[in-house]
């Protein structure tokens, strides 16, 4: 897991306040689909971003905190 990338993911989100979709972060810090979808799960799963589905295929990310909490060494 990379720290770096995860606060890279929250910094983003958190200028971006109507949230963001995948591909929009993927734009925005120029990091792939697979190495940012990992890194959300983990956010979403300890309550740092909150994940929002508007249709089938439709994410919207927010960020919940200003600065992550380091969860795993």
């Amino acid at each position: 897991m990379n720290f770096k990338f995860m606060q890279l993911i929250v910094r983003q989100l958190n200028k971006h306040k109507r949230g963001m979709t995948i591909r929009n972060l993927m734009t925005e810090t120029k990091l792939a689909r697979g190495t940012i979808k990992p890194l959300l799960d983990i956010l979403v799963y300890t309550k740092q971003v909150e994940e929002l589905i508007y249709a089938q295929n439709i994410k919207i990310y927010f960020a919940n905190v200003k600065k992550i909490k380091k969860v795993l060494s």
